[in-house]
């Protein structure tokens, strides 16, 4: 299952950021994999949204987006598992809750 991210930009346009679980423990913490990135901007209906994660580039050993991200995660009683970022985009105090992707 996928995991996405949905951040505002100026006006209507936004930047989603998709992730998959890398591993995942009992005591509650996770570690995702970003695998895409995409621009959402206002640019008519035929024109198709702007892919700006590139596997050569950002899967490198050396590039901030290629690290694993570190998660939190929980579970409901009767519902889905879900995660939230800790400490994502260099804010150290950061919890952004993740929504499943449902495909």
């Amino acid at each position: 299952m996928s995991y996405t991210l949905q951040l505002l930009g100026d006006g209507s346009d936004t930047r989603d950021f998709t992730f998959v679980v890398d591993s995942d423990n009992q005591k509650g913490w996770a570690w995702m994999r970003l695998i895409r990135i995409e621009d959402n901007r206002q640019r008519g209906p035929d024109i198709p949204r702007i892919v700006n994660y590139d596997p050569a580039i950002h899967d490198g050993k050396g590039h901030y987006m290629s690290h694993l991200w570190r998660a939190r995660s929980s579970k409901q009683h009767n519902g889905p598992k879900t995660y939230a970022l800790v400490g994502a985009f260099g804010d150290p105090g950061s919890y952004i809750p993740l929504t499943p992707l449902v495909i």
